[in-house]
């Protein structure tokens, strides 16, 4: 018990004894600070390197200069493709842009989405989004900024009550967008038209016209029914979609007894209705005649790659309304159109006329 003392007492004069030296040596501080300028004057030598140095933070930074993924993702403005090189699609994937090639080059929107359309221009594109098939999101995308917003929610109730159906064979229809013809935007650019049915035309039992406003979101719709248990009047378009589109121009078809469906920008090819025939559906077949060497060449589907060779078919023969064995027929509700001098879109399927065909993931905005 006594060592506590004793240590403590220890301590306490080895402390005394420590206070009592640090009193003298100021001169020992001197040298300390003596040193302390030299220190500093060598050290601004030293500092010069240091300076020099910050081009190796900037190597490190180096790989945020090339931002590749961030430009395909959420491109700024600058990144946005030149006019006419690039198109807009819409599928499973998303709103996607991509080249002249088929080649994808940003990502807009991850929502799957079909039946683009240019909104003003070809800044802005209005689309539907949906799943499960259910496409009744009516948005517009921006390509300069990728903002991406809701014009409106379609409606896609059946036409009459539920409780009409109750007790009938008729089961309340889904209504929805049927025929890529029927989406498209009225002259103005103010509005969005689209005819929602429950079957492709000649099927239909109801049908719902509307035009959507982008400026307020305001639907205008008029309803049509034709079956027993939802009889409705005739109705048709809406006032601002009243006006229709931009009538398509006439060509004067090379064989009598065929049509020309719509001639290429580049005045070059004829898009020609060899046959067409209506069963369950309508169903048409087309070929592509070159205007320069008066060849016909056919528009095989799932077939990507090389261009096929010309055919022999005297389109002069016949009514053109029996299809021909070894033509691939397209549906009456596909979209047709061209969206370059010589590229001509069926459905899902790029035929740059003369080079090659494409495949593609989604429909095309036209």
């Amino acid at each position: 018990m006594s060592t506590l003392p004793l240590s403590r007492g220890l301590v306490l004069c080895l402390f005394i004894a420590g206070c009592t030296r640090t009193a003298p040596p100021p001169e020992a501080a001197k040298p300390a600070v003596a040193v302390t300028p030299a220190v500093e004057i060598e050290p601004t030598v030293a500092v010069a390197p240091v300076a020099a140095k910050p081009p190796e933070p900037v190597a490190l930074a180096e790989p945020v200069a090339p931002p590749a993924p961030v430009e395909l993702t959420t491109p700024p403005v600058a990144a946005m493709p030149a006019e006419g090189t690039s198109w807009i699609l819409a599928g499973e994937q998303g709103v996607v842009e991509i080249d002249l090639t088929g080649k994808p080059l940003r990502t807009l929107s991850t929502t799957s989405a079909r039946s683009p359309r240019w909104v003003g221009g070809r800044t802005k594109v209005a689309y539907l989004a949906g799943k499960d098939d259910v496409f009744d999101d009516l948005r517009i995308i921006d390509r300069s900024d990728g903002s991406d917003r809701r014009v409106a929610m379609l409606p896609a109730d059946p036409p009459c009550p539920r409780e009409a159906y109750a007790g009938t064979d008729e089961v309340p229809p889904m209504m929805s967008l049927t025929n890529e013809d029927e989406l498209w935007i009225d002259r103005t650019g103010a509005h969005a038209c689209i005819v929602y049915a429950d079957h492709e035309a000649d099927l239909r039992t109801a049908t719902r016209y509307m035009s959507v406003r982008f400026a307020d979101a305001h639907i205008d719709a008029r309803v049509s029914g034709h079956s027993e248990v939802c009889p409705l009047p005739d109705q048709d378009l809406p006032p601002a979609c009243s006006s229709g589109r931009t009538p398509q121009e006439k060509v004067e078809s090379p064989f009598p007894k065929r049509e020309v469906e719509s001639r290429s920008p580049s005045k070059r090819w004829l898009l020609v209705q060899a046959a067409s025939e209506l069963g369950d559906v309508l169903h048409r077949q087309f070929v592509l005649y070159d205007v320069d060497t008066k060849a016909i060449y056919p528009l095989p589907r799932d077939k990507p790659g090389a261009w096929p060779k010309a055919m022999k078919l005297d389109l002069r023969k016949g009514e053109g309304d029996t299809l021909i064995e070894g033509l691939e027929d397209v549906g009456g509700s596909e979209a047709i159109t061209w969206i370059g001098d010589h590229h001509l879109v069926i459905g899902r399927t790029l035929f740059v006329a003369g080079e090659t065909i494409v495949e593609l993931p989604g429909d095309v905005a036209q």
